[in-house]
């Protein structure tokens, strides 16, 4: 779950219609973010195409979508701040995939600067960073130094998905490092 976002609509009508958006991932300050359809589908909300309306499961509009360039828009204000989405948190690890993996003072200043609150910012480890910092590499085979036969010799047991026709399911096969012999 990254953060949750507040907007209010007004309709056609005149209603307004505030709507609610858990786990999202967005910009405060971009002109236009992107919602995710199964997102939506998740709160309770489709996209009613034949009006241009995202519905309630239960039939009421929720916002009224105009198409920019082939894309559905929803022309919606931030609740209780003026320029700025109303976030209440997201957590460190979001944030730091979203940069590009960038260092911890990175990702708290960009996200001060642009009004995110970040949360869960101790239980944070990310594989790809360690990887990424990691000067020896492991190979899969480890180097053989073999002056003569059976001098190192390989031995693996194999599973077979279909047993045989004495019913065996595995084998075991042996290479001998210098020679190359099976």
């Amino acid at each position: 779950m990254a953060g949750t976002a507040s907007f209010t609509n007004t309709l056609s009508t005149g209603i307004e219609v505030t709507m609610e958006i858990h786990g999202a991932l967005f910009q405060p300050r971009s002109p236009c973010n992107l919602l995710a359809s199964v997102r939506l589908r998740d709160e309770g909300v489709f996209w009613n195409q034949a009006n241009d309306t995202l519905n309630y499961d239960h039939g009421d509009i929720l916002a009224e979508l105009k198409c920019q360039l082939g894309v559905p828009v929803v022309e919606a204000r931030p609740t209780n701040l003026p320029t700025t989405t109303a976030l209440i948190s997201v957590p460190y690890r979001t944030m730091h995939r979203r940069l590009m993996h960038a260092g911890r003072q990175a990702v708290e200043a960009a996200c001060s600067r642009a009004g995110i609150n970040l949360t869960a910012k101790n239980n944070h480890f990310c594989e790809p960073c360690v990887m990424a910092k990691m000067t020896d590499e492991l190979g899969k085979q480890a180097p053989v130094q073999s002056n003569k036969p059976l001098d190192f010799i390989r031995v693996d047991l194999v599973t077979h998905n279909t047993p045989s026709h004495l019913r065996y399911r595995y084998s075991i096969h042996i290479i001998d490092e210098w020679t190359n012999y099976h």
